[in-house]
């Protein structure tokens, strides 16, 4: 009876519409996909860590040649520091007498040129004694009206230039007297910085530094 009512049962199982009409593309595309699958596996298995080949073989001797390097180049960094610069011997024992020596040499005191240098004591005298040859030879003439005014700075210049001043040194020292203080012979008379650079401008000085005690 059941059998009966299956065979006569009109709503059984279906196929869906146009099954059989895509079966054969569906089933292609299937069988693509599954072997792209299958391509791709290899590729992700390849990709993965691998140990090179005879990687255990040569690990003994490559730890042993890493040691050795090492082992050079700490050599090489030992002998470096020992050849390095180094403190000259007894350098420490010395370093305070050469320190003071140098403090003593430039504390010294800068050379001092006296004003009155040789020079300036044969330029003081020759014109001394031109002066006095020129009143003798003023006073013999009867010249009462002579004066120290009337002598021209020229002629005393050119006396001088001329060699006619000639002293030995002793001679010099009888000119001068001990009690004599030059410091009176300057004028206490203010003198502007105008007037100074005039003064500089016109007279031909000496590359001298002179330093007054």
């Amino acid at each position: 009876m059941k059998n009966n009512n299956l065979h006569n049962n009109k709503e059984g199982f279906k196929v869906p519409s146009d099954y059989f009409e895509n079966f054969e593309e569906k089933l292609f595309e299937k069988i693509s996909m599954d072997d792209q699958v299958n391509s791709a596996l290899p590729n992700k298995a390849n990709s993965g860590l691998k140990v090179p080949e005879n990687y255990f073989d040569k690990l003994e001797h490559d730890i042993f040649k890493n040691i050795n390097s090492e082992n050079q180049e700490s050599s090489i960094l030992a002998g470096g520091i020992k050849t390095g610069l180094s403190t000259p011997e007894k350098y420490f024992e010395n370093v305070e007498n050469t320190i003071l020596q140098k403090t003593i040499n430039t504390n010294q005191e800068p050379k001092i040129i006296s004003l009155l240098s040789r020079k300036n004591i044969l330029y003081i005298s020759g014109i001394a004694a031109m002066i006095a040859i020129i009143i003798s030879i003023s006073i013999n003439k009867g010249q009462d009206s002579f004066s120290f005014d009337s002598v021209d700075i020229v002629d005393i210049q050119e006396y001088f230039d001329e060699g006619n001043a000639e002293f030995s040194d002793s001679e010099i020292a009888e000119l001068l007297d001990e009690e004599i203080n030059l410091t009176n012979t300057f004028s206490d008379e203010d003198i502007t910085d105008e007037e100074l650079e005039n003064y500089l401008s016109d007279e031909e000085l000496e590359d001298e530094i002179i330093y007054v005690e």
